[in-house]
């Protein structure tokens, strides 16, 4: 019996990967063609958000290191004269540490960036 439910097991594990897998496949697609390049071509106006002093904070995962997404949010805070903070987890700490994350987001957002 328990090689019949193993073998049952993996059957059903084998379909959610495949599912999985054909899901993945197409939100590439659109995820590229969609997300990925508005995204990395968008040039914000950084003199522009500073002199209209705008309110902000820029975030890094602690576990980004000084990866791109860690020095590219430095940048932004050093032109936009506002503060830099890091947030639990690494580049997507809000999926991998959703409840550390969401209690720095509300620290930032109580304190506005200033504590």
């Amino acid at each position: 019996m328990f090689t019949e439910l193993n073998n049952a097991s993996q059957e059903a594990a084998t379909l959610v990967a495949f599912e999985y897998a054909e899901r993945a496949e197409a939100n590439w697609k659109f995820f590229f063609e969609q997300e990925y390049m508005p995204f990395t071509l968008h040039v914000p106006d950084l003199a522009r958000i500073r002199d209209n002093q705008v309110s902000m904070v820029t975030a890094s995962g602690v576990g980004t290191g000084d990866g791109p997404a860690a020095r590219a949010a430095a940048i932004v805070a050093k032109e936009v004269a506002c503060k830099m903070v890091e947030v639990p987890g690494h580049h997507l700490g809000f999926t991998e540490m959703p409840e550390e994350f969401a209690a720095a987001t509300r620290g930032l957002l109580k304190n506005r960036g200033h504590g």
